[in-house]
Parts: structure tokens; sequence; C-alpha cells
């Protein structure tokens, strides 16, 4: 991705390294807060009209608000921050420091934009686990999960299976949803729907090229034959019994007239 190495290469001494520790890191601390307070939520979210009248720490702090949010939710609360970080490490790992931060920060924005110009209203920071969930199936398809502590089933049918999910929502959802869908998608689609439309690119070329191959063949009907004897015109076809052979003159031979 060339607009991605040209950013790198200005801005990519700025990039904050193991990023995922750190958010995990707040959304604990939030997730306690929140057990003493759970006013402390409401003053995280992204809220346009608050971001207005200046409260700007709005327009990142969503993104440390804990999935959950209910003390007897403590236990799926560190399990889903155990996932996130694996994801989350794996693919810091994989693409470095600038790169895995922009894909964040796309994500920001992408949902500051759903934010202010489509809900109109509060917002938290549900859209950005999907597109991470995603890349991470993208990148590490094979990886294996244990759904419910028991079935073991590899990352990329989970992935599948969110994918085909949000397609539904798309196709049977009002504007507002598909725009919210898109919103939840853009960082991923931004990061890797290039490469999916050069390997759909190449693909189509190749099918392409494929068909015209079979077109240009000579039709093979039923009387086609691959041996033919140049003197006695028998073919492996008519005569299926006999056995041909190349002759010094480059001509093929029945056994019968075969020059010896």
């Amino acid at each position: 991705m060339g607009w991605l190495n040209f950013l790198e290469r200005r801005f990519g001494r700025y990039a904050i390294p193991d990023l995922t520790w750190k958010i995990l890191g707040l959304q604990i601390c939030v997730y306690i807060l929140g057990v003493i307070n759970m006013e402390v939520y409401n003053i995280l979210l992204l809220d346009p009209q608050r971001i207005m009248k200046g409260e700007i720490w709005r327009l990142f702090s969503f993104i440390i608000i804990p999935p959950y949010t209910d003390i007897q939710d403590v236990i799926w609360f560190f399990f889903t921050c155990y996932f996130v970080l694996l994801m989350g490490s794996s693919l810091e790992r994989e693409w470095g420091y600038f790169r895995y931060n922009m894909f964040w920060m796309v994500g920001i924005v992408a949902t500051t934009f759903f934010a202010f110009f489509v809900v109109r209203g509060p917002i938290s920071n549900v859209f950005m686990g999907l597109s991470l969930f995603l890349a991470f199936a993208t990148m590490f398809p094979e990886y294996m999960i244990y759904v419910l502590f028991i079935l073991p089933v590899r990352v990329k049918y989970l992935g599948y299976f969110a994918a085909l999910s949000q397609l539904i929502v798309f196709v049977n959802g009002d504007l507002s949803t598909r725009i919210g869908v898109v919103v939840a998608l853009s960082n991923y689609l931004l990061f890797f729907g290039p490469e999916f439309y050069r390997l759909a690119k190449v693909r189509f070329q190749t099918e392409g090229q494929r068909k015209k191959f079979q077109e240009a063949r000579p039709k093979r009907g039923p009387d086609y034959s691959f041996h033919e004897c140049f003197v006695c015109k028998r073919t492996d076809v008519t005569n299926p019994e006999l056995e041909f052979r190349v002759g010094a003159d480059d001509h093929e031979y029945c056994m019968e007239h075969l020059k010896k």
C-alpha cells in the first residue's frame, strides 16, 4: 500500500508502541472506576454535542470504554481482554507499530464521522472490535479458537460468519444501518480491500485467458484420435488393438507398416 509506505516514512517515528497493552490497561482502569461509579462511562462516550462544547477528550476516550461494564461480567471482561490482546499483539508484530496505529486511527475517524453525521448522538467503540477481529482472521486464518472453551474452530470460519452476518445486516438494513456497517469495516476495507481487488482481478484475468484457450483448441469429437498410421490411415479409435510408433521420418505408423 503506497499511501501507508509514504505516511510511515514521514510520521513513523510518532507511532505509539505496544498500543494494545496501553488500551487494555486503560480499559481495566475504567472498568474498576465504573464499578465504583457508572457515570465514568458517560464521561468517556463519543458525544458530538459534548465535543462541540469543548470536551475534546471524547474524540479518543471512547476507545478505552471496556466491552463489559457490569461487575457480574468480570469473567467475560477479562476473557475478552485476553483475546483482544492476542489479536492486537499479533497484528502489531505483523504490521509494525505505525500501521497498527493507523488501523486504529482510521477506525476512530470513521466512528467519529458516524457519530456526528449519522447517529448525531453518543456512541461507544462497538465498531472497533469487529474490524480488529476480521483483520486477525484474515492475517492468521488457521489460528484455532475453542468456542465455549470446548469446540475447536479455525478463526477463518468465524471470520466468514462475521462477514456474512454484516452482509445480511447491510442488505436488510436502512440507510443509517448500512452506513454503520461501512463504518465498522472501513479500516478493514482500507487495509485489505486493495489486495482483495488485486486477487480478484488476477483471478478474473486467469479465467478469461483459460476460456480463450479452451475456445481456441480444436474441438474433439467422438472420432478424434491421438494416433494414425501414415500408410493405412487406421487410428487408435478405429482399431484400438493396434500399437503405433514414430518412424525415422517422424511419421507415425502402426506396427504392421513401421519401417524396419
